[in-house]
């Protein structure tokens, strides 16, 4: 079966591929660029605890899912995964009634900061007491939603850090860097090392990292 890039990945074949070129890395097995641009990608959202690309979040006790959002008493609720683009459902306890979007009734979004503000509640200072169900993260630029988010779309300075880090890890082991860890794909064997982050794509992720 055909290596395929996931569909959460945070970059492309082709924009890699012309990193590749520019870097003279050219001859690089497309199979193993892909490897690459999934695990990357794995390794960014695990090193920043979020998940980028838009999807959604479901924080209730249905389907067995028991992972409410904690109540910090303030007339705020913040979300993991921003840029936060609809929030279809907002309760502050699970026994209370659903709360209504817009500016004249109980809340309204700030998509960039994915903060839910309050308009005349406080939510209960208590861990795990509010459910809400929303959609969250960049689109990929191909998505119709795409002109809607502009720059924000995939968030650029992600996607351009998960292919210099991805450059970076072949041209490391062009190079011979040892020290490494290996993988095997259809494409060869590619090693890496774990704290291989270039400076700047660490400060990169540092500023979308959730803690």
């Amino acid at each position: 079966m055909p290596l395929t890039v996931d569909t959460f990945a945070l970059t492309d074949l082709s924009r890699v591929k012309r990193a590749l070129v520019r870097a003279d890395m050219s001859s690089i097995h497309e199979d193993l660029m892909i490897e690459m641009i999934n695990y990357v990608s794995s390794w960014v959202e695990l090193f920043c605890n979020r998940q980028f690309l838009s999807r959604t979040y479901t924080h209730d006790a249905t389907a067995g899912n028991e992972d409410r959002i904690n109540g910090d008493g303030t007339g705020s609720i913040y979300l993991s995964n921003p840029p936060v683009t609809a929030v279809s459902s907002l309760k502050l306890t699970p026994s209370s009634n659903a709360l209504v979007e817009g500016w004249d009734e109980d809340f309204v979004v700030h998509e960039g900061r994915g903060q839910i503000e309050l308009i005349g509640f406080r939510t209960e200072k208590r861990p795990g007491i509010i459910e809400c169900v929303y959609t969250g993260g960049f689109v990929a630029a191909a998505h119709a939603d795409a002109v809607r988010f502009g720059y924000e779309t995939r968030g650029q300075d992600i996607e351009g850090a998960v292919v210099e880090q991805i450059v970076s890890m072949f041209k490391r082991q062009k190079d011979g860097a040892t020290g490494l860890q290996s993988f095997s794909s259809e494409g060869g064997t590619f090693t890496f090392n774990n704290d291989a982050w270039l400076p700047h794509v660490r400060d990169a992720l540092l500023r979308r990292r959730v803690m």
